[in-house]
């Protein structure tokens, strides 16, 4: 079974990933897609770096019609203990980005920026990120 292509068909990647990972290798940067087994359960989705510098990046497709985001119960978890040591987690929450080279640009912008997502709280717990894009995220 061709894992690779099962991946491709999720709108996740087709929508999201591929034309933001795409714009990131354009850039100079390394891409590594982590998730895939058991043990990599709630770690984000992607693994970037150039020049010194490294991203831990989530990618999710804003649900309509509120523009929801959901995050699984392991990331509720990994994330803040990866903030907390100083490994803050980028997400790139939108609707669509093929065709939109203004919405890549502004998502590339804040993550090479190094400005994580912030003012977020999930499960009644202070924690500091918030999607970038147009998406809200349920509390």
């Amino acid at each position: 079974m061709n894992f690779r292509n099962i991946e491709k068909s999720q709108p996740e990647t087709i929508k999201i990933v591929d034309p933001f990972i795409a714009a990131m290798r354009k850039e100079g940067w390394i891409c590594y897609n982590i998730h895939g087994n058991q043990f990599q359960k709630g770690l984000p989705d992607y693994f970037c770096f150039r020049e010194g510098i490294s991203r831990w990046i989530e990618f999710k497709v804003c649900q309509p019609p509120n523009g929801y985001i959901k995050l699984q119960p392991a990331q509720k978890k990994r994330f803040p203990e990866m903030y907390n040591e100083g490994l803050p987690v980028y997400i790139v929450a939108d609707y669509d980005l093929r065709n939109n080279p203004r919405a890549i640009a502004a998502h590339y912008k804040r993550i090479v920026s190094g400005k994580p997502n912030i003012n977020l709280t999930f499960d009644k717990r202070d924690f500091p990120y918030l999607p970038s894009g147009f998406c809200k995220v349920p509390k």
